[in-house]
């Protein structure tokens, strides 16, 4: 066995998510992004070219997909507290990338998360497919960006 580096790049495939309702891997995540507007800005005074100035932040929704299992109920129940917006419904919740041999690469944390939609796949008796449940996941960025600066802080 090959041995595995601290500087190897992390695999694509090794990572898990954790929050107070479920700490389950997932076969797919997407939308793990921040961006900022572009506020473009031009003097009177200099016709040759725009300036461009960072404005305010984004961050868009992410996807989760996994096989469905019977013991998954944490994102359903998750998902009821939204519904019934019960206090404590909006969680701190992490993506957490690994190397192959379990080492943390990466956490990206996601404060004041919560499941916005649940979705099963289509249901298909002639289909031999795994039956998959996806997340849609909206949180509302970093809590304070002065001390903050990426939700991709390293560990």
């Amino acid at each position: 066995m090959a041995d595995v580096r601290l500087s190897d790049p992390a695999t694509n495939f090794r990572f898990q998510v954790d929050c107070i309702f479920t700490r389950a891997g997932f076969s797919k995540i997407s939308g793990i992004k921040e961006e900022s507007d572009v506020i473009e800005y031009r003097e009177g005074t200099d016709s040759a070219y725009l300036q461009k100035f960072p404005g305010m932040r984004k961050y868009p929704e992410m996807t989760f997909e996994r096989g469905m299992t019977r013991e998954a109920r944490g994102l359903l129940d998750w998902r009821k507290w939204v519904i019934k917006e019960i206090v404590g419904y909006k969680v701190q919740t992490q993506v957490v990338v690994n190397t192959a041999p379990g080492v943390v690469v990466r956490r990206v944390t996601l404060p004041s998360s919560w499941p916005s939609a649940l979705e099963m796949s289509d249901l298909d008796a002639k289909a031999s497919e795994i039956a998959i449940e996806s997340m849609t996941l909206q949180h509302e960025g970093l809590p304070d960006a002065a001390n903050s600066p990426s939700i991709f802080d390293n560990l």
